[in-house]
């Protein structure tokens, strides 16, 4: 790792700072499961969460991407430091990391997650100072819980002193399939829990721009150890993103929620006004089951009962219609080539009929893709839809807290 610093002195003698931050990419929980052969248990664990988850400064940070599923930030924590890799997600507001005294293998990292856990080791900060308060968070995805502490914690060569964050003695087992040594929550401050000020409350006075862009790439094929996105702070990220933003109101400030017009995939169409929540924590697109039966529908995809997903040859990823959503009066569309993901699943079944004989099943060699998109059930109250990194890949994010409003500009190529 190395890091790029440029400082710039404004006219009234304050600064804005300029940086990167080269970050890592791993792979992801699925597609090692698969490889290392330990699917089944894999989904056994799937099923049983799946209920339902002084200075002005400018800069951004730089994400892994976990193949589709986990794009990390570096974030170091206490004194001297400590490094986490840690999802960076706009559904949530409070920060916290594994404890070191979690010896359980969902807290060190069961083998699929494809890299051992970093954990905090609070003895070893001398800056570190314990709170004497309960820590406990429910996501969608399972739980985890602790105790609360306060440290020194850095990301993007930003320096926050004496924040409050949650050290985690207990995970649920899914987060031992995940390549994360915790969260970081980029929401709003009303979603924070345990008295905590969220880690964008405090950093809010120090930005040029009390606003953040988070531009997500996109590779096709397995990769690991690659830059594949890019949070950039107090500014708009014009290096990734096209300079026309189209701007929209937030109806809750405290997920990053909005409205939509309508939605339109092939010869479905919708013209319902709805509630969507940007999340960049959310792997896949959410939405009504009506759409997402459409979508399923529209782009001809299978349903594999081993890996429990519908499927397309990858062969045709580019060829499906586009998601096409109208927002604040412009219609924005996700190509399939986004919302179809490549999580290296073979073997297509494909049957032959034989005259005078019982049908044939042939199991092919033929790489499978994912329709990444999964059903909602609001019964019409809450958020409709959760625009997860399919959106985020397609569409440059700009989170503006100071104007309750978010910004979506076309992203650049990787």
């Amino acid at each position: 790792m190395y890091l790029l610093l440029g400082l710039i002195i404004l006219a009234n003698g304050s600064y804005a700072v300029n940086f990167t931050i080269d970050l890592f990419h791993y792979g992801s929980a699925q597609e090692h499961a698969l490889a290392k052969g330990n699917f089944s248990e894999f989904l056994e664990e799937q099923d049983a969460r799946r209920v339902r988850r002084h200075h002005l400064y400018e800069g951004y940070v730089q994400l892994y991407d976990y193949f589709d599923e986990f794009y990390l930030g570096l974030v170091s924590i206490g004194t001297p430091q400590q490094h986490f890799y840690l999802q960076m997600d706009t559904g949530s507001s409070n920060l916290w990391v594994v404890s070191a005294q979690c010896r359980e293998r969902q807290c060190t990292g069961y083998p699929s997650s494809h890299r051992p856990k970093l954990r905090f080791y609070p003895g070893r900060s001398r800056t570190f100072k314990k709170y004497p308060e309960g820590f406990y968070m429910y996501y969608k995805t399972g739980y985890c819980s602790g105790y609360y502490g306060f440290d020194t914690v850095r990301y993007g060569g930003f320096l926050l002193e004496h924040q409050k964050f949650g050290i985690a003695t207990n995970l649920a087992n899914v987060f031992g399939y995940q390549p994360i040594d915790g969260i970081f929550g980029l929401a709003w401050q009303r979603l924070a829990v345990g008295h905590t000020t969220a880690p964008m409350t405090a950093l809010l006075p120090w930005l040029d721009q009390k606003l953040f862009t988070v531009y997500l790439g996109r590779r096709v094929h397995l990769s690991l150890g690659w830059v594949s996105g890019v949070i950039t702070f107090g500014a708009i990220d014009h290096g990734h993103c096209h300079p026309q933003i189209y701007w929209v109101p937030l109806s809750y400030a405290a997920y990053w929620q909005f409205a939509i017009e309508g939605f339109q995939v092939g010869g479905y169409v919708s013209r319902r006004q709805e509630q969507v929540i940007s999340d960049s924590g959310t792997s896949w697109l959410g939405g009504p089951p009506a759409a997402i039966s459409a979508i399923i529908r529209e782009a001809g995809a299978r349903y594999s009962a081993y890996h429990r997903m519908y499927v397309v040859p990858c062969s045709t990823m580019n060829r499906h219609p586009s998601l096409i959503f109208k927002i604040n009066g412009h219609r924005f569309s996700v190509p399939s080539g986004q919302y179809i993901i490549n999580l290296g699943i073979g073997g297509g079944w494909v049957s032959y009929s034989v005259p005078n004989r019982v049908l044939l099943f042939l199991c092919l060699a033929i790489l499978q893709c994912t329709v990444a998109a999964f059903s909602i059930q609001s019964g019409g109250f809450s958020t409709q839809w959760i625009l997860g990194t399919p959106w985020i890949r397609t569409f440059c994010n700009t989170y503006d807290f100071g104007n309750a409003r978010i910004g979506f500009s076309v992203a650049r190529p990787l």
